[in-house]
Parts: C-alpha cells; structure tokens; sequence
C-alpha cells in the first residue's frame, strides 16, 4: 500500500474549511438567540390613537418599561394613511398585529381624575376590555402604575417571558427605534428612556404646590385704657399674597406635608387723632407669616384631612413709633386641621379651622395686655381647577387673638385676608 505523506501546511488546508463552518454556525446561532431574545422582550406597546394623549402615552410607557415596552410604530399616521379613523375598532384590529407586540395598551378618555385604558391583543387586534386608572392632578402616580402593571400582568398571563405575536407574513420586524408603518423620519415616540422613567419616578414621589394672590384686607386692634378704650383700625388695604407646599408621598393616600405662607399689605395709610385734636397720616405694614408641618390623609378627588402643627406670626408696624399706635407683634405655636372635599372633576372646598397660642410683644404688654393670650380663627376657600397644573382659589381668613389687660377689660387683635389666588401644582 503506498503511504500518503501530508505537511502540517495541507492538513492546515484540509481543515480549514470546516473550522469556518463552525465558526458561521456558531455566530448564527448567537444572533438567532440574540433576536429571538429582544423579539421576546418586546411584549407591550403603547399606541397612539390621538396626538393630543402624547403626555398620557408617555406615562403608561414609563410605568411599563421594565414588561418589555416597544415603541409606537407609527399607527395613528398609517391609520390616516389609510383613511381609517384612529380611535375606531376597525383601525385597532386591523393595524394593531403588524405591532409585533404580545399586548397594545390603548389611552381612551382622560381627564385630571382619571384615565380609561383599553387593551388589545397582539395578535388579532381584538379588545381584552377596559381599566379607569386614577391620576392625581394628571399624573399617574404609585396607585395607578401599580394598577396598570397589575391589569397588563393579568392579560400577559404570566411572567412576561413568551414570545410576541408576529408581524404580517412575510414583513421583516422592524428594528427598534423604527416604525412598521411609516418612513424613516416619520416614526412614533421611541420608549422613554432611563432619564424619564427616574423623572417619573420623582414625580410620583413628591408633591408641589405654589401659589400668589391679591386681594383685601384689614386689621383692628383694641386696648383699654383708664376710663375708656383706644383702638387702631387700617381700614382696608391691598394685600398680597405667597405661599408654597411640599408632600412626600408616604402611600397612595398618606403623604407627610409642609407649607409656608406670606400676607401682607401695600401702601396702607392711617389717620391718628391726638387728644389736643391734631392728626397725623401715618404708614402702617400689616403681615402674616405661618409655617406648618402637616400629615395628609386621603386622596385629591374625595375627602383629604390633614392635621398640622407650626408655628405662626403677625404683627403690625407703624412706619413712626412715637405715636399712639404700638407696633407689635404676636406670635406663637399653632395647630390646625385642614380639610379639603373634592365637588366634582373641577372644584374643591377647603376649610382650615386653627388655634394659635399667642406671646405678645413688649409694646402690648407696656399699654397693660397680658404677655400671652390665644387665637381663634381659621382659613376658608374655594377652588377652580382650570386644567393640568393650574386652578384659581378663592380665599377668606380670619382669626381674632383674645387677650387679658391689668385694667380688667380685656384687649383683641382681628385679622382679616380677602385674596384671589392662581395656584401652580406640577
């Protein structure tokens, strides 16, 4: 038998091609796992039937993006392209399976209170029914993303790990970030990214209130003197009004509170009438200053209670001290409980009532009044809700300090605000 002699160069050569089989074969299969795998994770999209819900579709994709989120792929422009109307149930089955999406969560009627969810199946486009998600203040907050995840969970009908229904025969799945629908350029919202889904997640954890005001306002003082009793009434003024509050949200219905609150008036003027029948316009400057910590119980679209405790104070400053009317202050710890009734979708009342333990400044306590005294009064107001963020509110305080004198009659400070503010709530 004749013997067949190779150099190591030909058995190189003779191997080779079946090492780049392998090779080929290994790299297939790699991207075969690799696409299979995003196809599986892409199990929910969030479609567009309406550009006026963007908002709203941005957050249900926030809450969904850890279920496996796949962008909008261009339905309510293909549904236009079509001569379909977006929102029909004939648009919805015929263009929701070219998705390539297990579920299509479907934004339906919204207003500030809530949100109506419909959903569809992947694969035939047929309704799998219908959720109310609340919102508070127009956002999904923790109770509805958390209801959201829950209803998507339910139809998935398991631990998110089954493949999604596939596209049109024959299509190509469109790479993400690219729309099954429409050209390039023209593409529906991409899923939100890392950075708004923690914006969304700060949202949700913390409330913010602001608002200014103008309005009215007066304020009396009374004192009694040997044989007959002296008071100082402003009259009424323009006022001003500041404030802002802040709510970390402890659940759903539970939130821990502070708020802080500045009146005050402008360009107020007073006659003072001295004994020899002279008189003198003075300057006066009547303010009010409250900070309260407060714990929130209840929901914004029924009944809220919070009771607080803080610290308060007002005072009322003469631009001239040598005159009759003192220039003082009265100051101390206060509590309060503050509760709001929702009346509908867009009005609201707030009632305050508050007590305040009062010390009252050297100037008093020279003309006689006791060095400490109580208060007793309270805010009202009515609230407007005009959109997203916004509402106007309608607001009377009064609060009249109940004071002792060494002469036996007793003094009193009345406090009066009339104000018509715009408040911000982000």
């Amino acid at each position: 038998m004749k013997r067949v002699h190779t150099t190591r160069l030909e058995r190189a050569a003779i191997r080779a091609p079946w090492s780049s089989v392998l090779a080929l074969l290994a790299l297939a299969t790699c991207v075969q796992a690799t696409l299979c795998c995003s196809s599986a994770g892409a199990q929910v999209v969030v479609l567009r039937v309406d550009p006026a819900a963007e908002a709203m579709s941005q957050q249900l994709e926030a809450a969904l993006s850890e279920l496996g989120l796949m962008p909008d792929p261009g339905y309510f422009m293909e549904a236009r392209r079509q001569g379909l109307d977006p929102t029909s149930d004939q648009a919805l089955s015929l263009l929701t399976p070219p998705a390539g999406a297990q579920l299509a969560v479907v934004p339906r009627a919204e207003d500030s209170r809530s949100v109506v969810v419909e959903f569809r199946d992947g694969r035939s486009g047929a309704s799998l029914g219908t959720t109310t998600l609340p919102l508070v203040r127009g956002a999904l907050r923790r109770a509805g993303r958390n209801a959201l995840r829950a209803e998507v969970n339910a139809r998935l009908s398991g631990p998110f790990a089954t493949a999604p229904a596939p596209r049109d025969v024959g299509a190509a799945p469109a790479p993400r970030g690219e729309s099954a629908f429409v050209p390039e350029g023209e593409i529906g919202a991409a899923a939100p990214d890392d950075q708004a889904v923690a914006e969304g997640e700060s949202e949700t954890g913390l409330r913010l209130r602001a608002f200014v005001g103008a309005g009215l306002g007066t304020r009396d003082l009374e004192w009694p003197v040997p044989g007959e009793t002296h008071a100082v009434e402003t009259g009424g003024f323009l006022a001003v009004e500041i404030g802002t509050a802040f709510a970390l949200e402890l659940d759903a219905e539970l939130a821990l509170g502070a708020e802080l609150v500045y009146q005050t008036s402008l360009d107020n003027q007073l006659e003072e009438t001295h004994i020899a029948g002279a008189s003198d316009t003075i300057q006066v400057r009547t303010h009010r200053f409250a900070a309260v910590l407060e714990l929130i119980i209840g929901a914004d679209d029924g009944v809220r209670v919070a009771p607080g405790l803080g610290y308060g104070v007002r005072a009322l400053h003469p631009e001239v001290h040598h005159l009759r009317t003192p220039s003082y202050s009265l100051t101390g710890p206060l509590a309060r409980v503050a509760l709001r009734i929702a009346l509908g979708e867009s009005v609201a009342l707030r009632l305050v009532p508050e007590a305040q333990w009062l010390t009252v400044g050297d100037a008093l306590e020279a003309l006689g009044v006791a060095s400490s005294g109580i208060s007793i009064g309270g805010d009202a107001a009515l609230e407007l809700i005009l959109g997203r963020g916004l509402a106007l509110e309608l607001s009377y305080r009064e609060a009249h300090a109940i004071l002792s004198s060494s002469l036996g009659d007793g003094a009193s400070d009345v406090e009066r605000f009339t104000t018509l503010r715009a408040v911000w709530t982000p």
